[in-house]
């Protein structure tokens, strides 16, 4: 899980910079409970490190991405060119 912003610019810097992924999933989701997000593996989410107005998709979008420093919701059915996660 990440657990900072710190690890989170990890995570970014990686995906963006090393392999040139514009999105990419970050694990977490809400689907389960609406605002209530978690890992992949259940555990609720403490760090989260949304971007301006994020979460802003409701129900429509459960899933965690980060685009160019950003972390978004989005649809889990979206399809990103890697995933941090298994939804």
């Amino acid at each position: 899980m990440l657990a900072s912003a710190v690890e989170m610019a990890a995570v970014q810097a990686f995906f963006h910079a090393e392999l040139s992924l514009e999105y990419t999933w970050v694990d977490g989701s809400d689907a389960l409970e609406e605002g209530v997000w978690r890992t992949s593996d259940g555990e609720v989410m403490t760090y989260l490190g949304w971007t301006g107005s994020e979460p802003n998709g409701g129900s429509n979008a459960n899933c965690r991405n980060t685009r160019a420093g950003d972390v978004n919701d989005s649809a889990c059915s979206d399809v990103f060119g890697a995933c941090l996660c298994v939804m």
